[in-house]
């Protein structure tokens, strides 16, 4: 072992000891926030750092979408990032990227969609004046439109090809019935098949509203320079006061369901199940992410290392404004699986995990947090996403904070608070599954 991986092993177990620490770092921690002309921006400054990441989020996500319209904010913003800007071919583009060491991004989710971009510090500003020139006027050419249609077309009709791809729009489907966020970020087949370039360059004016913008940058630069660099760059956006985002709707269900995607020949079957969970702005968040951790360690142990029901067994929570926790197993014994699960939710419930299984499991989620926040492109994601779905960046300490302060009884009252009228959607053999055991 040479000594840069025994210095980089060094550096990572000093780093994950202090994570549990009082004073270990905060994500917060030399970072500002301003208004620049209506446009929310947000910068961290992290010295010594090579690779700088700027971020532009758009709120509104579904909550803004039609049905009519539904993937194209992300078919949009895909396309310009990949395209670049008119006034370069698309060759240009890609050499000019490469010889900067810049990579252009977009992404697409439920509450809010983004185009990132991450340079070497020194490109900075040529790279930033090339997403400007991307965002003012971007190259949406016919050929290449065309055949980013028939891909997108492509990956939704081959959406339930895999059994993990399909319980999940199966599962989706059913939790969100008359919800919003029944309008798929990456769209329908109806909806894609009627994109006209025209609508592209719509929905480009319809995100660049400086109230719909939140701009993070991170890295090692100037704070002056880059607000400069900002308020110049994005002159040319407009504003719209009266701009909102409609409240989601808080998701709640009478009775549980089962949802069937049918592949009786399949040897496997899959079933993933929703239940609404507290938002990131709740107090109970810290709680549920805590007691989900806990409980799908619980679920591994119980459902696949004592009784070998499954290969993958897991319980997940989401970040959405609507928010959601989930139940993940597959298996050739359903009844039994959801069985066991299910005994093991009651046995949280019941009898409370102990103050150390407790404190070993905060500690052990704190390190991988902290691990996982040391790239510039992790730091702005996370700024991004505490900002706009807590409407408070700090919001992101505080949550540090609280998940030190969990009790046992308050994962237990968690659990038992959340956890009820599971929407499933299941791949698979119906005959193979029991309402009453599911429903139970």
């Amino acid at each position: 072992m040479n000594f840069t991986i025994l210095f980089s092993l060094f550096t990572t177990f000093l780093f994950a000891s202090n994570v549990f620490a009082q004073d270990a770092p905060t994500l917060n921690n030399n970072t500002i926030s301003m208004d620049l002309d209506g446009i929310n921006f947000i910068f961290k400054s992290t010295p010594g750092t090579p690779i700088s990441t700027t971020t532009i989020f758009f709120d509104g996500g579904s909550m803004l979408a039609t049905e009519e319209l539904a993937g194209l904010e992300s078919f949009t913003l895909r396309l310009a990032s990949e395209g670049g800007p008119d006034d370069m071919t698309k060759a240009e583009y890609q050499a000019g990227l490469d010889r900067t060491g810049t990579s252009i991004s977009s992404a697409a989710g439920f509450d809010n969609s983004a185009i990132s971009m991450h340079a070497i510090v020194s490109e900075f500003d040529t790279s930033w004046n090339v997403l400007v020139d991307i965002l003012e006027h971007p190259a949406f050419r016919t050929d290449e439109f065309t055949l980013a249609i028939e891909e997108h077309l492509t990956g939704i009709r081959t959406q339930f090809d895999s059994p993990d791809s399909a319980v999940r729009i199966t599962t989706r489907e059913a939790f969100y019935s008359g919800h919003p966020y029944m309008i798929r970020p990456f769209g329908f087949e109806e909806s894609v098949s009627s994109f006209e370039i025209s609508d592209l360059h719509n929905m480009m004016n319809s995100l660049l509203v400086r109230e719909r913008m939140t701009v993070v940058v991170v890295g090692d630069l100037d704070l002056e320079h880059v607000e400069v660099q900002i308020r110049e760059g994005l002159r040319f956006v407009q504003s719209d006061p009266a701009f909102t985002v409609p409240q989601a709707p808080i998701l709640s269900h009478e009775t549980g369901q089962l949802s069937f995607f049918e592949q009786p020949d399949l040897p496997t079957n899959y079933v993933l199940g929703y239940f609404p969970m507290p938002a990131m702005d709740h107090p109970d968040y810290p709680i549920a992410r805590i007691a989900i951790e806990i409980l799908s360690d619980r679920l591994f142990e119980e459902v696949r290392t004592r009784r070998n029901l499954s290969y993958a067994v897991r319980a997940g929570i989401s970040n959405r404004r609507a928010n959601n926790g989930a139940l993940y197993v597959t298996t050739t014994d359903p009844n039994t699986a959801i069985q066991v699960m299910y005994d093991t939710i009651d046995e949280m419930i019941t009898n409370p995990v102990s103050q150390q299984d407790l404190d070993d499991q905060i500690e052990g989620y704190l390190t991988h947090y902290y691990m996982a926040l040391q790239s510039a492109t992790a730091q702005a994601s996370m700024l991004g996403r505490w900002e706009l779905l807590t409407g408070d960046r700090t919001q992101a300490d505080n949550f540090i904070n609280a998940i030190r302060q969990v009790t046992p009884e308050q994962v237990s009252q968690v659990l038992d608070q959340y956890i009820h009228n599971i929407q499933f959607g299941i791949v698979g053999d119906p005959n193979s599954f029991s309402q009453e055991i599911f429903a139970r």
